[in-house]
C-alpha cells in the first residue's frame, strides 16, 4: 500500500511538472526563476538517457522520499555505470527547484547514501 502511494505521488509529481513546464506562460516564469547554465542542462539531459525510467523513479524515491530500501542491483549497476558526476548533477538540478531547495543539505546527504549503497550492491 505504501509503495503504491509513493508511486502514485511520483507519477503525479512528474505529470504536474510536465504540465507546468508545457504551459508557455508558466514555462517562461519558471525559466526566469531558476535558469541553469545551458551546458549543465545538456549534461543532465545526457545523463538522464543513461538511466531507465524505472530506476530514475527508484533513485528519486531514495533521495527525495527516503525510500532507499527500494534499490535494486540492476538499477545500482545503471547508476554506477552512469557515474557519480551524472548522479550528482541530476540531484543538483532537482535541488535548484523551489520545492526542494529548502532541504538541500538533507537531499545531498541522501544522495551520498544512495551512491554508497549502490556501490555495495555492485
Amino acid at each position: 500500500m505504501a509503495s503504491f502511494c509513493n508511486g502514485f505521488f511520483i507519477a503525479f509529481f512528474l505529470l504536474a511538472c510536465g504540465v507546468f513546464l508545457a504551459s508557455p506562460g508558466l514555462a517562461s516564469e519558471a525559466h526566469e526563476q531558476y535558469t541553469l547554465p545551458q551546458d549543465f542542462v545538456n549534461y543532465v539531459k545526457q545523463c538522464r538517457t543513461k538511466l531507465s525510467q524505472e530506476c530514475g523513479l527508484i533513485f528519486f524515491e531514495g533521495i527525495f522520499l527516503g525510500e532507499s530500501n527500494l534499490l535494486t542491483p540492476s538499477c545500482c549497476q545503471q547508476l554506477v555505470t552512469m557515474g557519480i558526476g551524472c548522479h550528482n548533477a541530476m540531484t543538483e538540478a532537482l535541488i535548484t527547484r523551489p520545492e526542494f531547495n529548502d532541504k538541500a543539505p538533507l537531499y545531498l546527504a541522501k544522495r551520498a547514501h544512495v551512491w554508497q549503497m549502490c556501490q555495495l550492491f555492485i
